[in-house]
């Protein structure tokens, strides 16, 4: 019998508490945090409905926008 998987993100399941230490931003991901990047991964990963097999293109969609939410406005 197949168990159904939680929803709860990747920290929660590590038991990962938030500030349970600092992690550098990564500068290939627009300055997340790995932390940061895989749970936006994992948000668009239920969003798509959890399919198997494309673990790939929910991380690299993940970076694309964060790289695009930190990107500076160009005002001054």
């Amino acid at each position: 019998m197949a168990t159904k998987k939680s929803a709860s993100p990747p920290a929660a399941k590590a038991g990962k508490s938030a500030g349970a230490g600092e992690k550098k931003p990564c500068a290939a991901s627009g300055g997340a945090t790995p932390e940061g990047l895989q749970e936006a991964a994992y948000y668009r990963w239920l969003e798509r409905g959890c399919p198997q097999g494309d673990d790939h293109s929910d991380w690299f969609e993940a970076e694309k926008r964060i790289r695009e939410t930190k990107k500076p406005s160009g005002k001054k």
